[in-house]
Parts: C-alpha cells; structure tokens; sequence
C-alpha cells in the first residue's frame, strides 16, 4: 500500500510514529510541522503502520508528505468548488495544510477559471420532503454536446439521475421510456414536478402518470425558477461535464465522472450527509476509499433473517440429497 510505505519513508510521521508508541513530549516541539501534528494528539492513532486522524465515528487518513500532490489531484478530479472538495476531504484524509492547499489549487486550476459559475440565481423554495422518492423534479438540459439530457433529481436526497436522448426524439414516448429505466430502480415517486414543455403536458405523460398513482405538477409558464432542483441540477451538471471535457475527459466519462462525484460529495442541504447516504442509506465506494479504506463501512450479508435451527443430539432429521432418489432423506 502506498500509503503505508509513504508513512514508512516520512521522516515527520515517523517521529510521531515513535511518540505514539513511546509517550508524546509534553513540551511543544520546536519545527513548526511537528507542532500541528503534536496539537492533534489526542486524536492520532497508528493502525496497520499507517496514521488515522479519529475523531467519533470519522477516521481519516493522515498524509505522508509524499503523497498529498496525488490526493489533491484525487480530490479535485471533477472539478468542484472549494467548499465541496473540503467536505469531502474531511471524510478520508487530513494534513496540516489541507485546508491552504485545497483553496491554493482550486483558485490556481485553469479549468474552473473559464468556467467558473455564474451568480447564484434564486430560486423558488418548495416543501420539505418527508421520505425519498416522495417528489422528483425533471428537466431537460440541452442541447449539450448534441445530445438532450433528462434530469430527474430526488428532492429529499439530491441524488440525480440522468437520461441521454438524441435531439428531435424527446417526445413524451421516448420521455417516458427513460423514466421507465429509472423509476424501475428506486420505484415510482408520489409527485414528478416539470415545466410546460410538450413533452409533459401531453395526453400520453398525463396519462401515464396517472396510470401508475404519481401526482404531476407544472411549473408556471416562463418561470424556470419554480422547478428550481432540477434547473439547479442542470446547470451544475452541464458545468462539471464542460470542465471534465476541457480538462481532456471524454463525453461519456465525463458524465459518470459528474454524477458518480455529485452523488458522493456532502450536500449542505443534507446536513453535510451525501445523496447516497440519504437515498440508499450507505456511501459509495470511491477512488478515496482506497487511500482511507478504515472509513468504509463493514457490511454483514443477511440471509433474510433466517435463524439456523437447534437441534438435540440424535434428532431424526431430513436432509437435502443432491444425488438420484428422493430430494429428503432422514438423517440422524
């Protein structure tokens, strides 16, 4: 492991290694790297010779010297904003700098420079949901790199789905068959909220919505702004994918690469949960988990809780024959 050999090879870690195995000085030490480490001591821990920083649940991977140009490189992969690539930093790693060094090689990157975002535009505030999948908002972004692209954002998780259509065949048929693909994932919403394009106000989306129980609503004519998740989905969406591309990423994984990162980044509308936490209740594995993989959740596979049977010794029971004959036999 990387990481681990990195730690191995820092001279810094390595005194810090030793204090955690020795005892911690109890005077602050002169070098000012060591310092910040030594004011974090109550907080590190060596586990397989490699430095956590734990605090609660959190478990984040301290940083050999070494290694933080490729970490930062990791974190900044999709080009999100500072504030984005903190949260999630704060979930796999930490250094001293990370913080300066975040914000040094966010506002230094090219990409983000030419397309930085615009003012944020206010948008209409609907009701709090209760569950997921209880409204969704869809919208269509394009044309976009000759291609139309179906929104379909979960308003309790922020977790969007997306749809490619060719343009000229967005018609309420081709429309539904997409929704179709997603909504046989995570079922069918109570409520679909859209604009008035033709699409959505037709007899055969009308139909059928109400053909499978969901509520539609419109948003006022030539007011985007009340679809306001999805238009804000939308124009993140069609920045991160430009930024990708510009940055040499082709079309296609540039759009995985957008809706993979956005579903695992801390959302501040969720308590700085991810919209994967929220809708599925775990966090994706990610390229970060292998540079921190004490952060992933351990999962026991259930067997639809099924108990095994106890049985006194000498108890006639059937057990399966896989050969010829019958399928049980009685077994002592």
């Amino acid at each position: 492991m990387q990481i681990k050999r990195a730690t191995q090879n820092d001279d810094t870690l390595q005194k810090v290694v030793t204090w955690i195995h020795e005892g911690w000085p109890n005077n602050k030490p002169t070098e000012p790297e060591l310092q910040l480490l030594w004011a974090q001591r109550e907080s590190l821990v060596l586990h397989d010779n490699i430095l956590l920083l734990q605090r609660d649940t959190n478990s984040r991977v301290v940083v050999p010297k070494a290694l933080q140009t490729t970490v930062l490189e990791t974190l900044h992969s999709s080009h999100w904003g500072v504030v984005k690539v903190k949260q999630l930093a704060r979930r796999y790693v930490w250094w001293s700098s990370l913080n300066a060094d975040i914000e040094k090689l966010t506002k230094a990157c090219d990409v983000c420079k030419q397309l930085s975002a615009a003012p944020t535009q206010c948008f209409t505030e609907w009701p709090k949901t209760e569950h997921p999948w209880e409204r969704v908002h869809l919208d269509f972004a394009g044309p976009f790199k000759d291609k139309m692209w179906l929104i379909c954002i979960d308003a309790h998780s922020k977790f969007p789905y997306m749809g490619k259509m060719e343009i000229g065949q967005t018609s309420a048929k081709q429309t539904i068959q997409v929704l179709k693909d997603i909504f046989s994932l995570e079922g069918l919403p109570n409520t679909v909220v859209t604009d008035n394009g033709p699409q959505f106000t037709s007899s055969d989306f009308e139909a059928f919505c109400k053909q499978h129980g969901i509520s539609h609503i419109t948003s006022p004519p030539h007011h985007p702004p009340s679809n306001g998740e999805a238009e804000r989905f939308v124009q993140t969406f069609k920045r991160s994918v430009e930024k990708n591309c510009v940055g040499g990423v082709p079309l296609t994984d540039s759009v995985r690469l957008t809706l993979a990162t956005y579903r695992s980044l801390p959302h501040p509308a969720l308590e700085w949960k991810t919209p994967a936490e929220v809708l599925h209740g775990r966090q994706p594995r990610c390229l970060l988990s292998l540079i921190n993989p004490f952060n992933t959740r351990n999962y026991q596979t259930k067997s639809n809780n099924n108990t095994s049977s106890q049985f006194a010794v000498n108890s006639l029971v059937y057990a399966r024959n896989y050969s010829s004959g019958p399928k049980w036999v009685p077994v002592k």
